[in-house]
């Protein structure tokens, strides 16, 4: 049966969920039932259905591709025996979306070129028609010759046929194999126990294969178990294949999603009291990670990747563990709250917006940012293939698709009962059956990516003692309101006041709304243990001063946000650090020393601990160092002295309450939200790329299209532009930019960053970096394309 009409007969509730698991037919429909089946049919339509197919459909397709056409009931025996009533059902997922048809026979078979993206589907090789047609008359009639077999036939073709046909014969294989010597028999039992359809055959070898019967794999090609393949290779016909495997053709695959194992947990009272914590230390990390930016910005390699020497740096600065500021850098880089440039991790504008939002608001962010990105944040500092630590903001390659994993994971825990816990030990093979592709990493086990993705959960707070918390079920709901109300409740409003005591500390008794942090922040510096601590030292309050700050204004916001005033030993270092404040004025050009008092300055220049500045004493009052400003400054200071420069460093008025001259506008937090919303892609607009295929089609949404389908195209409407046209139109505004590309190269799927050069009407020219190469890419074979802004 053609393709359109085995779509033209699925029935109107098939047809949509057709396009719910397929939203790249959406643009086709417009064309009716013959453009909707050809591109289904397509390569490109098949692998983004395919990434999103369970176990049970990926073997059903794979032993289509194998064994189609062929009847229902012969393929169960073949394969499903184990489990026919799952394996019909995945024959049935495969029919309904487009990727098998039926003939009136009652035989199914994959649709389109399903079959050429399983070369070696259930580890067979390929067939002996495209194994032996490069050998020539000679090689094939001495390869029967050898089975003992006379061919008929006088053409090139007719013979393939013909030894196809014997080799497809039960009795013929096993009489070869018998015969065959104990080491080639072992390599071959060792080739069905691995699935493995090929194994290496130097070409030396190769080329003398019809006189060296010496090595085993000589003697398996000699007699037809094996055809000399390309690259050094020799492969196993699927014809001897099928007859080798036998009965173990297909080995126990789970057609039914295995059951999420729960246990008795805690109720979702103390679920959530414990999330709570974990949301507060994971934005405690954030602010003190975004802080240690602001005061040091981390050095990148040449590569674009903060390196692993400063991550750990930046962990001691902000206080925090090495996995957890890991995972921090990570998320703030994804929703740009800092940023990349030539050579530092930077602050990006975004920050002081984000810093100013409400505490549970600031969470919100980290959360759908965590939610929506396509990076993998554990990725840092984890052991890559070479055994070296991976750094972070490091460029991921391949086809993962980490945002549609996260949302598949986050969606299954939400439907977990109140009250129970996931045993999360072996709980990865219950979630990866869905789409054991979206989780296919390079090097890194499923297991181990969902064990990330848990352990990410867990440290923002969506997953707390082996179960769901109310935030996440709203956010797998889509409940944005309710989850909102779910982060108030985490994080509860910012506090306005603090402890001051007598030994030169100031205590937060919760976290401090970030405006009063802020200004603290000036005064005080932060404890390596988190945000709650700050302590005042002479350098941190002469900070304050540098930044404008008098001491009439440090008292009036120290006293407006203590709870006990002003200690006495706090208002002492305020007075002293003012009197002692810009005794010694240091000008630019000849580094020429002012005094306030001769005494001073006389004392410094006498000073051991500035004999390296060289200070020298030409007038009353005057002196002058051959340094420059900024390191005399530096020098007199680490010598017990508080200079000021004489350029306007100074220069920052304040109000009375220690804000900036005109204070700070009351902040429209509605207008903030707003432009984050925009600015951090809180909903981040749909791109045509690979992994997810386009945004899920409601019900509704697919009813609809099914209603135009059924009329044939609505004549309203503009026909839909087909891939490739709409590829063309992409590539034109992206010329001289990076882009995330995917294509399907020969029977591989590749996905990388790379420089879009030029393209013609028929291919797109692209330079890959990683391999210092220009890529000629067809548009037929492009899976999807999509800007990058800055690197990934």
């Amino acid at each position: 049966m053609q393709l359109s009409a085995h779509l033209e007969a699925l029935t109107d509730d098939e047809l949509v969920e057709l396009l719910r698991h397929r939203p790249d037919l959406a643009g086709a429909v417009n064309g009716g039932f013959g453009t909707l089946a050809g591109r289904a049919a397509s390569r490109a339509s098949l692998g983004r259905l395919l990434l999103r197919s369970d176990v049970g459909m990926l073997v059903a397709a794979e032993a289509l591709s194998a064994l189609g056409p062929i009847l229902v009931d012969d393929l169960v025996e073949r394969v499903g025996r184990a489990d026919p009533i799952g394996f019909v059902e995945a024959l049935e997922r495969l029919l309904v979306r487009g990727a098998a048809v039926r003939d009136a026979d009652g035989r199914i078979a994959a649709a389109g070129q399903l079959a050429e993206l399983f070369p070696h589907p259930l580890g067979l090789g390929r067939p002996v028609a495209s194994l032996a047609s490069h050998l020539d008359v000679a090689s094939i009639r001495d390869i029967a010759e050898h089975l003992g077999l006379r061919l008929v036939a006088t053409r090139k073709a007719e013979l393939i046929d013909e030894l196809a046909a014997h080799l497809g014969r039960a009795d013929v294989v096993n009489d070869a194999v018998a015969d065959a010597p104990d080491d080639a028999r072992e390599l071959l039992a060792r080739m069905v126990d691995a699935r493995a359809a090929d194994l290496e055959l130097p070409s030396w070898l190769l080329h003398r294969w019809r006189s060296t019967p010496v090595d085993p794999r000589v003697w398996l090609v000699r007699h037809g178990l094996l055809l000399p393949a390309p690259w050094d290779r020799a492969e196993m016909p699927r014809e001897v294949g099928l007859v080798l495997h036998g009965d173990a053709l297909v080995r126990s695959f789970p057609f039914h999603q295995p059951p999420l194992v729960t246990v008795e947990g805690a109720d979702q009272g103390r679920v959530d009291a414990e999330a709570a914590s974990a949301a507060a230390r994971a934005l405690g990390a954030a602010e003190a990670v975004l802080h240690a930016v602001e005061a040091r910005p981390p050095t990148l390699r040449k590569d674009g990747t903060l390196g692993v020497r400063e991550l750990r740096k930046l962990a001691k600065s902000a206080g925090q563990p090495d996995d957890l500021v890991a995972l921090v850098v990570e998320v703030l880089a994804a929703c740009g709250v800092v940023t990349l440039s030539a050579s530092a991790l930077e602050a990006d504008d975004l920050a002081g917006k984000w810093t100013r939002l409400a505490r549970h608001e600031r969470w919100l962010v980290l959360v759908r940012t965590w939610t929506d990105t396509d990076r993998i944040p554990s990725f840092a500092l984890s052991v890559g293939p070479d055994g070296g630590t991976r750094p972070a903001l490091e460029v991921q390659h391949g086809p993962f698709d980490a945002r549609s994993a996260r949302r598949d994971l986050i969606e299954q825990l939400a439907r977990v009962d109140a009250g129970l816990a996931v045993d999360f030990e072996d709980a990865w093979v219950n979630v990866t059956w869905r789409a054991p592709n979206l989780w296919s990493v390079p090097d890194i086990t499923p297991a181990v990516t969902f064990g990330w993705f848990v352990r990410e959960a867990v440290t923002l707070g969506l997953v707390a003692l082996d179960a769901p918390t109310s935030a996440l079920r709203a956010l797998a709901a889509g409940r944005l309101d309710e989850l909102r109300e779910q982060a108030v409740a985490l994080l509860p409003g910012d506090q306005s006041t603090f402890v001051l005591q007598a030994d030169l500390t100031a205590i937060a008794l919760g976290a401090l709304a970030p405006d009063v942090a802020r200004r603290l922040a000036e005064l005080a510096d932060r404890e390596p243990a988190g945000d709650a601590g700050y302590r005042f030292t002479e350098a941190s309050v002469r900070r304050g001063f540098d930044l404008g700050w008098t001491a009439t204004q440090m008292r009036a916001f120290l006293s407006s946000h203590s709870l006990a005033g002003v200690p006495q030993a706090l208002d002492y270092l305020i007075g002293d650090v003012e009197r002692r404040y810009g005794h010694l004025v240091v000008h630019s050009g000849t580094s020429v020393v002012v005094a306030v008092d001769e005494a001073t300055l006389v004392e410094a220049i006498s000073n051991r601990r500035t004999r390296s500045l060289e200070l020298r004493q030409i007038a009353p009052g005057v002196a002058v160092s051959p340094v420059g400003p900024e390191e005399l400054i530096a020098g007199l200071r680490n010598a017990g002295y508080l200079p000021v420069g004489a350029d306007g460093t100074v220069s920052i008025a304040r109000g009375e309450d220690g804000e900036a001259d005109g204070g700070t506008a009351s902040l429209d937090e509605d207008a903030v939200l707003a432009q984050l919303a925009e600015d951090l892609a809180d909903e981040p607009p749909t791109s045509w790329f690979a992994p997810t295929g386009g945004r899920e089609l409601s019900d509704v949404e697919a009813a609809e299209l099914v209603g135009r389908l059924r009329r044939g195209g609505d004549p309203d409407d503009a026909v839909a532009p087909t891939p490739v046209t709409e590829l063309r139109q992409r590539v034109r505004t992206l010329r001289r930019r990076q882009v995330r590309v995917a294509f399907l190269d020969g029977d591989d799927y590749v996905e990388l960053i790379a420089m879009l050069m030029s393209a013609d009407d028929e291919w797109v020219h692209l330079y890959d970096p990683a391999d210092h190469q220009v890529l000629s890419v067809p548009y037929t074979d492009l899976v999807g394309l999509e800007a990058i802004e800055g690197p990934s």
